[in-house]
């Protein structure tokens, strides 16, 4: 039987946390590991006037410990983090995608979904996600596009995805969203893109070019996870609002299972330790599974937020929006409630 013991250590961010990305390590995933510093990105508060920043924490420095270092610029939400190389790269939804240098501590330089100018079935959107493939940076946006740049020249290559024909149905033209890219992830050297539409578009990261559509899911797709096997295989994993988790053969594109979670569950974000597959739910809780037989092994966590109604205090859950594994043992949930909480798995 498996035993598993998490352990907590809340933080406090008074914002919702939608990513989390250690400042060291160059991946493609949205939540990352191995290195001195992890950099929180709050996402939604009631005061976007202002700049939103990014807030980067030193494990060595005691938690409630102020960040070590802050970076300000975007007018509005900050909904993605991309670490490449020296760069740090967040994309918000002012249409805009700065870079910094994270070892200087500097700006260095803005991309921005105005770059393309022909014609769009709705405005040109804000930043959703983006993961690097082959040197070129993906981007998924509000407006239905992929935005594409090279990372070596930022030279802007084009948009993919969002460009509708008048008079075509969705089964004419598999290759253009038709909804907000709100996830997208690199598999070896394919791009998987997540749609409000439910369907999951795979392109080509040498030719950036459209290849297939793998349906499924029935309702708006918040997460994509690629896993590599012991075996050097991929697998992908997709997390959708229909209360489902889908995997597929990265190879084929089958569907090789799908876990059915109870009813408004709701999959916002997952995350791979080893053998173990972490969802993040709506509920306020995470889910533990088995990659190899895929049964639940757990349920655990508590994001939410206290009311006081009167004398009464009522706790309403609140949704884990992003999950971060790393390690041996260590999982790290950031939730709607503002807080981001660390824990300690042993199993």
């Amino acid at each position: 039987n498996n035993f598993l013991l998490l352990l907590c250590i809340q933080i406090s961010i008074h914002t919702t946390p939608c990513s989390i990305l250690d400042s060291r390590f160059a991946n493609s995933m949205k939540l990352l590991r191995g290195g001195r510093r992890l950099v929180l990105r709050g996402g939604c508060s009631d005061d976007y006037a202002g700049s939103f920043v990014k807030e980067i924490w030193d494990p060595n420095q005691s938690l409630d410990a102020d960040a070590t270092a802050v970076y300000e610029g975007h007018t509005h939400w900050i909904l993605s983090l991309l670490r490449y190389g020296r760069w740090l790269l967040t994309g918000s939804l002012d249409k805009t995608i700065k870079v910094w240098d994270v070892e200087a501590h500097r700006f260095e330089r803005e991309l921005s979904t105005l770059e393309d100018t022909a014609p769009r079935p709705v405005p040109h959107g804000g930043v959703n996600c983006m993961c690097e493939c082959l040197g070129k940076l993906w981007v998924g946006a509000t407006d239905y596009s992929l935005y594409l740049w090279d990372l070596g020249t930022w030279e802007f290559l084009g948009r993919r995805g969002g460009i509708m024909v008048d008079g075509k149905t969705p089964e004419e033209t598999p290759d253009q969203h038709y909804g907000s890219v709100d996830t997208i992830v690199a598999v070896g050297d394919r791009v998987v893109s997540g749609c409000e539409d439910g369907v999951l578009r795979v392109w080509n990261g040498i030719t950036l070019e459209f290849e297939r559509e793998l349906e499924g899911h029935t309702k708006p797709i918040f997460c994509l996870r690629a896993n590599r096997t012991d075996a050097g295989k991929y697998v992908l994993l997709s997390g959708a609002k229909d209360d489902t988790i889908r995997i597929w053969d990265a190879e084929g594109w089958s569907c090789l299972r799908v876990i059915e979670l109870e009813e408004e569950s709701r999959v916002f974000d997952l995350a791979c330790l080893g053998t173990l597959v972490f969802s993040g739910q709506a509920r306020g809780t995470m889910g533990v599974w088995d990659v190899d037989t895929w049964d639940l092994l757990s349920e655990f966590g508590n994001h939410g937020a206290n009311y006081s109604f009167g004398k009464r205090v009522m706790t309403f859950k609140m949704p884990v929006t992003c999950l971060w594994a790393g390690g041996r043992r260590g999982l790290v949930s950031g939730g709607y409630d503002g807080t981001v909480r660390v824990w300690d798995a042993w199993s």
